[in-house]
């Protein structure tokens, strides 16, 4: 096994773009996407900044979509129109404020405390659950309830409280995998279906994973979707190989990411000798679906 050199999901998060870049660099990364959810209005700032620091950089956003009453993240690059992808996202940035709202609401009444000085200088274009989530972990007054209720880490915060179910948890409504598609391939885009090994267990649970996987990957590949993040922290050998293996013999792109969420990179997985993802950045669409 080697490292990669190419990280397509990295997040700003509440860091600082520079403090970012200067991680990665150092890190060893040649080529980065740098994604907001649902949002392209730092596109031409972060591409100038990648510049900079002479590093390639994949334009991208992440975007949620409904399939099959279950919510999935993907990762849409390389998009040429971007006032097309603007004007998808404007709808869907209003109804991710007013979830993010909703949820600080809830949480409130459950005793945790939230920083609005802080939840104010965020642009509403770009505050959503995650960002509610790491407010309230760096919360002075949230920490010994934190480490008594063992949450470490953004992933654990959701799972206690921000999956269906859970006491925080607000539903919002978001457009079809199929509108995501007509829009982003209108647009130009190559579509990647994010961090498969998360969503499939939060929308079917823990176990049947390779069955679960089977039938929303195929369904996928019907309606046009590129390739697949095969590559994220965490997920077992075994099933980066099952996902690879299946991606290349479907003729669908293998992505890698780590998701972080700024400076303070997650490292990637090591990538498996002759399993090498695509150089998205020079890729062009397979699309081979019908809308």
């Amino acid at each position: 096994m080697y490292r990669c050199r190419q990280d397509l999901h990295l997040h700003i998060g509440g860091d600082s773009l520079e403090n970012l870049l200067k991680n990665v660099k150092k890190s060893g990364i040649k080529t980065l996407s740098i994604i907001d959810k649902e949002s392209v209005d730092r596109i031409t700032e972060i591409e100038g900044a990648c510049k900079k620091h002479d590093l390639n950089c994949l334009r991208g956003v992440e975007v949620n979509a409904r399939y099959a009453n279950n919510i999935y993240h993907f990762l849409v690059y390389n998009f040429k129109n971007i006032q097309k992808v603007r004007g998808f996202f404007k709808k869907e940035a209003k109804a991710k404020y007013r979830r993010a709202m909703k949820v600080v609401a809830r949480l409130q009444k459950l005793g945790w405390r939230v920083n609005f000085d802080s939840l104010n200088n965020i642009p509403r274009q770009f505050l959503g659950r995650r960002l509610v989530v790491e407010n309230v972990r760096n919360h002075p007054e949230n920490q010994e309830r934190l480490l008594k209720e063992e949450i470490f880490g953004n992933d654990d915060f959701y799972r206690r409280y921000l999956e269906p179910g859970k006491p925080a948890y607000c539903a919002r409504k978001v457009s079809s995998v199929y509108q995501l598609l007509k829009t982003m391939r209108a647009a130009g885009a190559l579509i990647i279906w994010a961090h498969p090994w998360r969503s499939i267990h939060e929308n079917f649970g823990q176990s049947n994973f390779k069955e679960n996987f089977l039938a929303t990957f195929n369904a996928f590949l019907k309606v046009g979707v590129d390739g697949v993040e095969v590559y994220y922290p965490d997920v077992p050998k075994e099933t980066i190989i099952f996902m690879y293996r299946l991606c290349r013999k479907n003729h669908m792109l293998v992505s890698i990411g780590s998701d972080s969420v700024g400076s303070d990179l997650t490292p990637l997985p090591a990538i498996i000798k002759g399993m090498e993802p695509d150089s998205i950045i020079s890729a062009t669409s397979l699309y081979r679906g019908v809308l």
